[in-house]
């Protein structure tokens, strides 16, 4: 998969992205099963934010799954996205 090989090679990088944010059936990767979430924790502890779009879990009922990072608002992320200097999506 694309996305986990994309996220456990930022966990060898030193220059780390300030937040990640997952949204859609991007959800799925920060909670429980999923194969990224050892990564994810570990570039957590590296100081990443991790969040994921609440509506999102709440549409693929994944609300009590989820195991790495926080929950947050479609708000939350308007704000984030329009004040990054730099942002990456998936094509």
């Amino acid at each position: 998969n694309l996305m986990l090989a994309y996220i456990n090679t930022m966990t060898m990088k030193e220059d780390l992205p300030e937040n990640l944010w997952f949204y859609g059936d991007g959800a799925y990767l920060t909670c429980k099963g999923s194969d990224a979430l050892e990564d994810l924790k570990a570039l957590v502890e590296k100081g990443v934010n991790v969040s994921t779009c609440g509506t999102c879990l709440n549409f693929y009922e994944l609300e009590e799954r989820l195991e790495v990072g926080e929950v947050t608002t479609m708000s939350d992320f308007v704000d984030l996205f329009a004040s990054s200097e730099k942002v990456v999506t998936p094509a």
